[in-house]
């Protein structure tokens, strides 16, 4: 964006400070041409949400990966859980049938 300021006047200030014409308006537009690819306020603004915007998306899809991941993992706990429950289940009915024949024995 273009920074606009008074050109006559800095040409004018940079004269009484010993500056011959030609070297002010060499400074001039040297700093014109600087200016150009300054951002404003607004530039900056808007990119600030621009940046804000994108980040919310992304928050967004990271939680929605999250969210997929952590129920995939409830699932797998779930399917742990109950294979767990029948092995626990199987060692007691061992247990019991053991205890049932050591039982008869004596």
């Amino acid at each position: 964006m273009t920074v606009v300021f008074d050109t006559l006047s800095v040409s004018k200030k940079l004269q009484r400070a010993g500056m011959t014409p030609d070297q002010a308006e060499t400074q001039i537009s040297a700093l014109v041409d600087a200016f150009q690819n300054f951002p404003t306020k607004d530039d900056l603004h808007n990119a600030m949400n621009a940046l804000r915007d994108e980040l919310r998306i992304e928050m967004h899809e990271m939680g929605n990966r999250f969210e997929g991941r952590i129920g995939s993992l409830e699932t797998k706990l779930e399917k742990l859980e109950m294979k767990l429950t029948i092995k626990l289940g199987a060692m007691l009915v061992v247990a019991v049938g053991l205890m049932a024949a050591l039982v008869k024995l004596l």
